[in-house]
């Protein structure tokens, strides 16, 4: 039971996404900082309003986490790009790299390598890639650094 309320959840989450994302492309005056606006204010996306990787954060929305530690979290992506993505996030809000002092961005990488060794290890990989992007224009989805 828990699975499928999880997987409605998830599908509900990428499908309103998905949704603004393809009207906002179609539109001539398409915004990225708009388009944050709307997701973040629309609160059938995660209930609330808030960022989704806070109330991935909070155990509002089911995630299957990988790692934790006091600070960080690390989960699987919703649509995976290949096996073993995960997305390490601070648990402490940031919008983007920008934002971080430059202590726990230290910090935060020092996770993301833990991760990355143990993702690699797990799934068996050939290689691994690190990406990290800052606003809609650079690729970033969800306006909480990862």
């Amino acid at each position: 039971m828990r699975n499928r309320k999880y997987s409605k959840k998830v599908k509900n989450i990428s499908h309103h996404l998905f949704h603004y994302l393809n009207l906002f492309k179609l539109s001539p005056l398409f915004n990225h900082n708009k388009l944050l606006e709307v997701i973040m204010a629309d609160e059938s996306i995660t209930g609330t309003g808030k960022c989704p990787f806070c109330e991935i954060v909070d155990g509002k929305i089911p995630a299957k986490v990988v790692a934790e530690d006091d600070n960080h979290l690390a989960f699987l992506d919703i649509n995976p790009r290949n096996p073993g993505h995960t997305l390490v996030i601070p648990k402490k809000h940031y919008a983007s790299i920008l934002e971080i002092p430059e202590e726990e961005a230290g910090n935060l990488f020092r996770f993301v390598k833990k991760v990355a060794t143990g993702v690699f290890i797990g799934i068996k990989a050939d290689g691994v890639s690190i990406a990290q992007s800052n606003g809609f224009s650079a690729g970033q989805m969800v306006p909480h650094m990862h």
